[in-house]
């Protein structure tokens, strides 16, 4: 079979796991070429120098300043002069039938997409609790950690879904509103091997929300997190009437809240069976990413607001987004 193949891989500050992805590329279990492109979004670790010394010609370097996720796919779409192109995360490990997979799948459609697990949002809980992660498909077909396009359609569709967080669901929309088609492939899970801090996850989590907050104004599409941040936001409406009745302890139900989100989100990605203890305690550090990712989701709503006022409609600006 003859096709022609580019894996555009995103890294920013990857060098401990870098290779081992790129190895799991260069591992693909078909008869046919295909290349290798890295942008290196900036990084300060070294990343793109381990690749260039391990890997050589087989792997194509762009360098650029951090300009975020988005930026760092274009630069590599730009880059490509292929009939397809892969995306793939650096933190991902594909299995070796991946790309014939993705091609076998791709049929009638114009993208697809496998299962990252565990999922991105939970990887860090689940790498330091060694939990066992459940096997779930994410809310969009094409996760940004592993994609296979058609090329003409990244081509046709344009850039502006390029932004720092939040790209490939503004992809996938701006590609279904295109009339084109996708699918997320059944079965085909990869491995995810992220190896954020907590410290970092937490910041992750914070500017993730604000993002999230952004795309539900501007798609105006509900999901499970949206309504867990309107409830968020009636805890926070009532606190005053709260506070009347029950004085400091009203300052509680902001614990518990965030506790029992936590809670809800760890059994919604991992499975409990074999390991209760670690578990429960998981649950507690969770509950800090989701109180983050919350908060997050708050600032990027104040932030809409505020550029509202601003604009020449002032806030006649906002029932729009509803």
């Amino acid at each position: 079979m003859e096709t022609s193949v580019t894996f555009v891989v995103i890294a920013f500050n990857e060098s401990l796991g870098i290779v081992d992805c790129i190895n799991s590329i260069i591992n693909q279990d078909v008869d046919f070429d295909y290349l290798i492109c890295l942008v290196d979004d900036g990084s300060t670790d070294g990343t793109s120098e381990i690749v260039e010394s391990t890997f050589s010609n087989r792997v194509r370097i762009i360098r650029q300043m951090n300009l975020g996720r988005g930026a760092a796919r274009l630069a590599g779409i730009n880059s490509a002069n292929t009939e397809y192109i892969a995306m793939v995360d650096s933190d991902i490990r594909l299995p070796s039938n991946w790309l014939s997979t993705c091609i076998e799948g791709l049929g009638k459609n114009h993208a697809v997409g496998g299962v990252a697990v565990p999922d991105g949002d939970c990887a860090t809980i689940g790498r330091i609790f060694r939990l066992t992660p459940r096997v779930k498909r994410g809310s969009i077909n094409l996760m940004g950690s592993n994609s296979f396009f058609r090329a003409d359609v990244l081509r046709a569709v344009g850039s502006s879904w390029v932004t720092r967080l939040g790209e490939d669901f503004r992809l996938q929309r701006l590609i279904e509103q295109g009339g084109y088609r996708t699918s997320s492939i059944p079965g085909l899970v990869v491995d995810h091997k992220e190896n954020k801090s907590f410290v970092e996850t937490i910041r992750w989590f914070f500017q993730s929300g604000s993002d999230a907050t952004t795309l539900w104004l501007q798609y105006r599409q509900f999901r499970l997190p949206d309504f867990t941040f309107l409830a968020f936001l009636l805890l926070l409406l009532f606190l005053p009437f709260e506070y009347v009745f029950f004085g400091k302890l009203s300052i509680l139900s902001f614990f518990v809240f965030f506790l029992l989100v936590g809670c809800a989100h760890i059994n919604s990605k991992f499975v409990p069976r074999g390991k209760p203890i670690r578990f429960i305690a998981a649950c507690i550090p969770n509950a800090m990413l989701m109180s983050a990712y919350l908060l997050g989701r708050l600032w990027g709503l104040v932030g809409f607001v505020a550029r509202a006022v601003k604009s020449s409609r002032g806030l006649y600006s906002l029932p729009n987004y509803f």
